[in-house]
């Protein structure tokens, strides 16, 4: 049976949205793959503006 989490390591440690390493939350950004903390993921790519010809 798995041990409920001490209550004071709750906010200790933030998982990367892109690799998922547990970092401190003193880090902005992840010690592993170098991703900011409040990343929401890749930005959506949108198409160049047209220029016509």
């Amino acid at each position: 049976m798995e041990r409920p989490r001490d209550i004071g390591t709750k906010y200790k440690f933030w998982s990367c949205k892109f690799c998922t390493l547990e970092n401190s939350v003193e880090l902005d950004k992840c010690s592993a793959c170098d991703q900011w903390r409040y990343s929401h993921g890749a930005p959506i790519s949108t198409p160049a503006p047209y220029v016509g010809t």
